[in-house]
């Protein structure tokens, strides 16, 4: 059984959940109040979920935002998926990461060059690929 799907039998864990997701903190945290949001079924990729799990999802994300806002107080949010092990999914079922930022966490570089990092990395492998 996946790393998930145990986690969601155990309900000390869990902080909310609707009909379809299930919400806990993050046990690789990037931050205090980091929670991961996964539906109840085991489903391993986000684009083979049905319209009804994304919409649960989000509107759970929402209620769980206001639970941080109140408990954590942070200055901003990432909110986001891996999908397929490529884009860092370790884990093979559907997982939306709730990542309460706070000022001064880590440099404003380091948040935004994210995707700019990936797009350097794959014009040079596509420059080497050239050579």
């Amino acid at each position: 059984m996946c790393k998930y799907c145990e986690m969601i039998k155990d309900k000390s864990r869990v902080i909310m959940e609707n009909n379809t997701c299930v919400a806990f903190y993050s046990d690789e945290a990037v931050s205090s109040g980091h929670i991961t949001i996964v539906t109840k079924n085991h489903i391993e990729n986000y684009f083979n979920m049905s319209y009804e799990n994304n919409e649960e999802m989000f509107m759970l994300a929402r209620n769980c935002k206001k639970f941080i806002d109140k408990n954590f107080n942070p200055e901003g949010y990432n909110l986001g998926y891996n999908v397929g092990v490529w884009a860092g999914q370790r884990d093979k079922h559907v997982a939306m990461h709730l990542i309460p930022r706070y000022a001064g966490d880590v440099s404003p570089e380091k948040v935004s060059g994210g995707i700019l990092n990936i797009k350097k990395y794959l014009k040079l492998k596509m420059e080497l690929m050239v050579l």
